[in-house]
């Protein structure tokens, strides 16, 4: 998928793709669980397969039921802006530093990891 060629270009390793997903393939709660992955990407974009907007899930970071996971106890939870994740245009270049600010914000310096968990990701200067 385009995201999983992003995440590849930010550094970053697709723990769902690893496992034998591909696509836009459901994931089961219990498997994303037992996956324990180190950071975990969304979108602040919620639609059904006809891209009609419906309410979003509460914060994963907030679910009793994530607390385990790596990712929520380290505070590594980040939604990020769907245009440029979803647009298969030079909006993508976007998205792939969007990601790697998140993966490696030690390489973009102080504040380049502004993230409201329940917004989009704050773009700082370029790298």
């Amino acid at each position: 998928t385009l995201f999983d060629d992003l995440l590849q270009i930010a550094g970053g390793r697709n723990a769902v793709a690893e496992i034998g997903l591909q696509g836009h393939a459901a994931l089961a709660l219990e498997r994303a669980l037992a996956l324990d992955p180190e950071v975990i990407v969304f979108t602040d974009y919620r639609a059904d397969g006809r891209a009609r907007p419906f309410l979003p899930a509460p914060p994963i970071a907030d679910d009793p039921s994530w607390q385990g996971v790596r990712a929520v106890r380290d505070g590594r939870v980040y939604a990020i802006e769907a245009r440029p994740l979803l647009s298969t245009s030079h909006y993508a270049a976007e998205a792939a530093i969007d990601l790697a600010r998140v993966l490696h914000p030690q390489r973009f310096g102080p504040g380049a990891q502004q993230v409201d968990r329940d917004g989009p990701l704050e773009r700082g200067s370029e790298p």
